[in-house]
């Protein structure tokens, strides 16, 4: 049965990667002669190019490995969910800077860094309004919940004596 879920995740993986892997390479390509073309090429667009690809080799890996992991969940075909997730929003992210800082403003370039700021900031307001959503116990409960806890004890305490341990 192993070797079948091994079999799974590596044909997860080959189909990935003979999807992404052309298109990343070709784009990546096409914005290099591109910028070639343009004679763009001073320090700041080198570093930031290799930058941008750095960023693109991790979404990469990113969407492989979650494509290996989403072939060993037990999802059903109708509930399956696109493979990549949050590595093709970063993916995304990055080709638009590159093209975008190409052929409309280098101001472009900035999105790498304000766009997840503004999402992580975003999660923070909404954590922080949303609270941990617990509220004090009253005492009817909070007897219910000792009892309730005494009582798992008792269970896993019997559940290790049967067993020996």
């Amino acid at each position: 049965m192993a070797n079948a879920s091994e079999k799974k995740i590596a044909e997860a993986k080959r189909k990935a990667s003979s999807t992404y892997f052309p298109v990343l390479v070709s784009l990546n390509l096409l914005h290099l002669f591109i910028t070639y073309s343009r004679g763009n090429f001073s320090l700041y667009r080198t570093i930031f190019t290799t930058f941008q690809w750095t960023l693109t080799y991790i979404a990469y890996n990113g969407i492989i490995n979650d494509a290996q992991a989403s072939a060993t969940s037990s999802i059903s075909k109708k509930n399956q969910k696109l493979v990549g997730g949050a590595w093709l929003d970063l993916l995304f992210v990055v080709l638009l800077s590159q093209f975008g800082a190409l052929f409309f403003h280098h101001l472009f370039d900035s999105m790498l860094f304000i766009l997840p700021g503004l999402y992580f900031l975003k999660k923070k307001i909404a954590k922080g309004l949303e609270g941990d959503g617990s509220k004090p116990l009253t005492r009817e409960e909070e007897a219910a919940k000792k009892a309730l806890d005494e009582r798992r004890k008792k269970r896993a305490e019997r559940r290790r004596q049967k067993r020996g341990f």
